[in-house]
């Protein structure tokens, strides 16, 4: 009767899967779907520090850098982008160390255009030593030597995040701000 119950349940995701146009995996590698192509060290990476069970840098030294190369296929707003690198892997990428608005709030637009603008389509260079709670890669973008979060920031396109502390991210949004440009335009002094 367990066994029953068990396969039901299978049968059961497996509809729910594909009337989503989602597949389901068998393989499963670090605790993460096959597809997600995930290594040791970034299934390390995503766990909080609490549950690693090697820790990844110690306090005097960064965690460890990983990088992708790959072209912009997507722009999803201020801050998220699709990558796709040469294996044809898909990779959604937060820029780290800044928040843009979302897509319906003020200036959501303008951002998600403007960061479309710099790197829709291009090829790019993706810096990376963690990710978030939802499996997004926190990552650096950089075009051409350019480093593309700090750009959104010195342009009001997107605020320096609270867990940045990066001087030239606070410099870049203290002189944006004193511009009025972009999200800072309609902010009293």
């Amino acid at each position: 009767m367990k066994r029953f119950g068990n396969m039901l349940f299978i049968v059961a995701m497996a509809v729910c899967a594909v009337a989503m146009g989602r597949t389901i995996h068998r393989s499963f590698r670090n605790g993460y779907p096959a597809e997600l192509n995930v290594t040791k060290g970034e299934a390390e990476l995503a766990r909080p520090l609490s549950q690693r069970s090697v820790r990844l840098g110690g306090p005097s030294e960064p965690a460890a850098k990983r990088e992708i190369a790959g072209v912009v296929t997507r722009v999803s707003d201020g801050d998220t982008i699709w990558v796709t690198d040469t294996q044809k892997v898909r990779y959604k990428i937060r820029l780290y160390g800044i928040e843009a608005p979302k897509a319906k709030a003020a200036f959501g637009g303008e951002s998600a255009a403007r960061l479309q603008a710099l790197v829709g389509g291009k090829a790019v260079r993706v810096t990376y030593s963690e990710r978030d709670q939802y499996g997004c890669i926190l990552g650096t973008v950089w075009l051409d030597g350019a480093e593309i979060n700090l750009q959104m920031v010195r342009e009001g396109l997107a605020r320096q995040s609270r867990y940045n502390k990066d001087r030239r991210y606070a410099a870049a949004q203290a002189a944006a701000r004193t511009r009025r440009v972009g999200v800072w335009s309609d902010v009293t002094k």
